[in-house]
């Protein structure tokens, strides 16, 4: 089953509605970590990947993917110590809902924020191909997920809901490797303003990365490609 979560909104905006939410990107904090990503397994094979970009740098920051096991992502307000918890509760065989409901209920606060400010996205092999994300009741508009069997896709403010719907559509139709449709998922949000504090730069993304695990393969992945910061006419994408 798919799940859409988010503050229910109109996926057409009227101009004078976006230059208002463009305005409002724009005067946020970097901190907010604003981002669109997916996490993914195959089931069969047993390969984990994670993929997403950011208007800010250094977006990869958001992913752990833990070889035979899973995938997840933490981001808006990104926190390490709920990364790390995260990361040993997958490992130790968790599920990503309960992975989840205990960020939610054991949130660190380290940084004086708590799960209203924040969003994941978890899938494990197991289950097979079991996810769940959240996405806390404080992300800034467009904020949402969709998952499914084997994915999770998530994002905060965004130019609005079709960013989400489109990278799934490209993750459902694409044939051929974890890291191709990875890629054909990022470029299907590959339009300006997708994190809408980019706008105005007419174009998606500030960074970007795509990283694929295979069973086997230790401290050296299959794919790790990782675009750290780009000039502003350049996307990362």
């Amino acid at each position: 089953m798919k799940h859409l979560l988010s503050h229910p909104r109109p996926v057409a905006i009227v101009a004078l509605r976006l230059a208002t939410i463009i305005i409002m990107g724009l005067a946020m904090s970097n901190s907010a970590s604003a981002t669109f990503s997916i996490v993914v397994v195959d089931t069969v094979t047993g390969d984990v990947g994670s993929a997403g970009a950011s208007c800010i740098a250094g977006a990869q920051i958001i992913e752990r993917v833990v070889e035979g096991i899973g995938s997840f992502n933490t981001q808006s307000f990104w926190n390490g110590q709920n990364q790390n918890r995260a990361e040993s509760l997958m490992t130790a065989g968790d599920t990503p809902d309960s992975i989840i409901a205990y960020l939610v209920a054991n949130d660190s606060q380290s940084d004086g924020l708590d799960q209203d400010d924040r969003q994941y996205g978890a899938v494990t092999v197991a289950g097979p191909g079991a996810s769940h994300a959240h996405t806390g009741s404080s992300n800034s508009f467009w904020a949402g997920h969709r998952t499914g069997p084997g994915y999770s896709i998530q994002g905060n403010i965004l130019l609005d809901s079709s960013i989400v719907f489109m990278m799934e559509d490209a993750w459902l139709s694409t044939p051929g490797s974890m890291e191709e449709r990875l890629m054909a998922v990022l470029q299907a949000a590959k339009v300006p303003g997708a994190d809408i504090r980019c706008f105005n730069n007419s174009k998606s993304s500030i960074s970007a990365f795509v990283k694929v695990v295979h069973p086997g393969d230790g401290n050296d992945p299959w794919i790790d490609e990782v675009v750290p910061n780009t000039e502003p006419s350049v996307d990362p994408i």
